[in-house]
């Protein structure tokens, strides 16, 4: 968190140097002293958005957003909550695991979160991708609801929290290709992702739910 900046200037304001009234009379509660207006600007902290990817799409303050959502409802509603998108437009078939897919994204904290839409049918949204952990906080973990509570994660996540976390909805998978892998199920769908290690102290690289690809 960055620190807060705070300036205040209190000068009081004493009677001229030509008064004839004396120090006490000059000092006189009716004389109180005026702030000055600081001319620093006070920092406001960036703080995590009030907003979590699911397996079934996203959770927004104003309700969630579900795979299959069409974009028009989705970017007014994503813009509100997170701010304009620093990447936006196609995904370039030719630079990306889309072949033959047509996808547009919205893009945040310089690629630590993509939301994609299909386009190649009706543009809705298909899917999300945590990669990399945002270093001001300014894009949403994923969530999960395990016996009735809430347990967020993302990237940098270590396996051991994801066990006592997700519990028997987590699988933990050594493929080989594409090295240790995760997968959580619930009713709603699944989210998947790589590890740097499948040990306890391995942790989280990337996040996936619904139908995203890496672009």
């Amino acid at each position: 968190m960055r620190p807060l900046l705070l300036a205040l200037a209190a000068v009081p304001l004493l009677a001229g140097c030509g008064s004839s009234a004396s120090p006490a009379a000059r000092l006189s509660p009716g004389a109180a002293p005026t702030a000055l207006p600081s001319s620093l600007p006070v920092a406001t902290p960036v703080r995590r958005p009030n907003a979590s990817m699911t397996s079934a799409g996203m959770d927004l303050p104003t309700g969630p957003l579900a795979f299959g959502t069409l974009v028009s409802d989705v970017r007014p509603a994503v813009i509100a909550a997170l701010g304009p998108p620093d990447e936006q437009g196609p995904v370039d078939p030719l630079t990306s695991e889309c072949s033959g897919q047509g996808l547009s994204i919205l893009g945040y904290g310089d690629g630590a979160l993509r939301l994609y839409f299909d386009t190649s049918a009706r543009d809705a949204f298909t899917g999300w991708v945590l990669a990399g952990e945002a270093a001001d906080d300014s894009v949403p973990t994923a969530s999960a609801l395990v016996d009735g509570a809430p347990f967020s994660f993302g990237p940098g996540t270590t396996v051991a929290a994801l066990q006592q976390g997700l519990g028997e909805a987590l699988t933990l998978t050594e493929l080989d290709e594409g090295g240790p892998f995760l997968s959580y199920v619930d009713e709603a769908g699944l989210i998947t992702g790589f590890l740097d290690a499948i040990e306890p102290d391995g942790s989280v690289g990337v996040l996936q739910g619904g139908g995203g690809c890496d672009a």
